[in-house]
């Protein structure tokens, strides 16, 4: 075989190649189907919960065209160093087989007043591939039993209204103001109030 029938040959070889490669691209992934915008009784990290087994919500995201939940996980955890460690020690659902997002009601351990649950959860899609956990987030029990209210009604010494007239009269509303010192550093604290009406509280101004 001579020089030019050997070039010839390879190009004929490589052209194939070179025509193989460009077509047959290696296919994209698909975007997984993702939990966001966690809710626990439709509000984002709450505070005072006073349901028992509170419902928990989430939406799907995704940038698959016709793609649906088939099935979610939800862990609650006491604390957020468990939940991080995928530790669900008041609440793990397991996998469980549904396409329901709104209005999952909590069903783990029961929960203490002023008690705050870290949560997230993952969702599988229609071709059966999960997702990666939601972003963690948390909501809070409030005082659940009269017991747990240490406080007295107060008042501003007035008469209640008799008839239905003297409650549209001018009667300002009153300040009440306690004065107090912590003993030591605080790191977190609530105010729980029960009041037939609206109120602003402040501290310090």
């Amino acid at each position: 075989m001579n020089i030019k029938s050997t070039v010839g040959l390879c190009a004929a070889l490589l052209l194939p190649l070179a025509s193989f490669s460009g077509s047959a691209k290696s296919p994209q992934p698909l975007s997984a189907m993702n939990a966001a915008n966690l809710k626990c009784e439709y509000r984002s990290q709450p505070l005072g919960i006073d349901h028992a087994q509170p419902r928990l919500n989430w939406t799907l995201e995704s940038d698959v065209r016709g793609a649906q939940q088939t099935a979610y996980q939800i862990l609650v955890a006491s604390t957020a160093e468990a939940l991080a460690e995928n530790q669900g020690d008041l609440w793990d659902s397991g996998v469980v087989e549904s396409d329901q997002s709104v209005g999952v009601v909590y069903a783990g351990s029961p929960l203490a007043s002023g008690q705050r649950c870290y949560w997230k959860v993952k969702v599988w899609d229609n071709e059966g591939a999960d997702s990666e956990w939601s972003k963690p987030t948390f909501w809070e029990m409030g005082l659940m039993q009269p017991s747990d209210w240490k406080a007295e009604w107060i008042n501003d010494g007035k008469a209640n209204p008799t008839t239905d007239e003297d409650f549209f009269k001018d009667d300002p509303a009153p300040l009440f103001r306690k004065p107090f010192k912590l003993a030591r550093p605080v790191k977190s604290a609530r105010l729980y109030i029960a009041a037939l009406g609206y109120y602003r509280a402040s501290i310090n101004g």
